[in-house]
């Protein structure tokens, strides 16, 4: 090799290291979490639907709350203040997509997976930091898709709860849900009218990409080994969506405790919902926050 050839090949490589090493910078920033401060009691009306962290001074346990496809976050919010005012502290997250806001809509629309994955990432990290300073239990509750992604986590994280509570999980569905593949030609920006309640929905719509994030989930868990939780799981035998049966000999297999999700009378919504005292009635709301303590 000869001197100019030399000095070329060292210039080159030290282009090629400065890349590398902006591109890896570029990469932990653009991956970084958040940072979430506290809000008092009195300002959760006007938070509504962004992330939120509801702290104790004394908890008796911190619990992290994770929404389902499409549903809005704030459905959750009457449970977050019921469980604050029992004495825990509560971190209710806001999945990617379903804030109302112009730079949601424009994201919901998009493959969303690798997004999800970050918030759950990030609410795992908080809730680590948060016990490792309490030295107090930390559990989850979550509905639908927040359960997928709560087992997901539970798979390949190193966060251990001390307890889960699942509300009509995901994981095993009925064949009809299947359906959406035979539209995976079209982009993820095609939008698949929402059957939800409005006033429980983020949109009127929930996009292909979405349903494809969800699947792509589902298979990959497939691929996974089973994980034993401490884990209640709330099962509907009417619910549209979970597939009843599959469900009952998935969470006996886990070991889980397993409670009949049965609607009160006066309740609203699909079977599928089951998130506050108007979708669930007061009974099965009580049995909800009471699996908590």
């Amino acid at each position: 090799m000869d001197k100019s050839t030399t000095i070329l090949f060292q210039k080159t490589r030290k282009l090629y290291l400065l890349t590398v090493v902006f591109f890896s910078i570029s990469n932990i920033f653009s991956n970084e979490c958040y940072s979430l401060n506290s809000i008092k009691i009195s300002e959760l009306s006007e938070i509504q639907n962004q992330t939120f962290y509801l702290q104790n001074k004394a908890p008796k346990a911190t619990i992290l709350i994770v929404h389902g496809l499409n549903l809005i976050p704030s459905s959750f919010n009457q449970l977050a203040k019921d469980l604050y005012n029992n004495g825990n502290s509560v971190l209710r997250l806001s999945l990617a997509g379903s804030t109302k806001s112009e730079v949601d809509k424009k994201l919901k629309k998009s493959y969303l997976l690798k997004s999800w994955k970050q918030d759950i990432r990030c609410a795992l990290l908080k809730m680590n930091q948060i016990h490792a300073e309490t030295k107090k239990p930390i559990k989850s509750i979550s509905q639908s898709l927040g359960s997928l992604l709560i087992y997901w986590a539970s798979l390949v994280e190193k966060v251990r709860f001390h307890q889960h509570v699942f509300l009509a999980p995901a994981l095993k569905v009925k064949w009809i849900f299947s359906l959406h593949k035979s539209l995976f030609f079209l982009n993820d920006d095609f939008e698949i009218p929402s059957k939800n309640l409005p006033e429980y929905s983020s949109y009127p719509f929930t996009s292909l990409g979405e349903y494809r994030s969800v699947q792509s989930l589902l298979s990959e868990l497939k691929k996974r080994e089973k994980a034993p939780l401490n884990l209640t799981v709330f099962l509907n035998p009417k619910d549209e969506l979970v597939h009843y049966a599959d469900s009952m000999k998935f969470f006996k297999s886990l070991k889980s405790t397993i409670i009949i999700a049965k609607k009160g009378a006066n309740s609203i919504g699909a079977e599928h919902l089951f998130v506050d005292a108007k979708t669930a009635g007061d009974p099965l709301y009580k049995r909800i926050k009471s699996s908590l303590e």
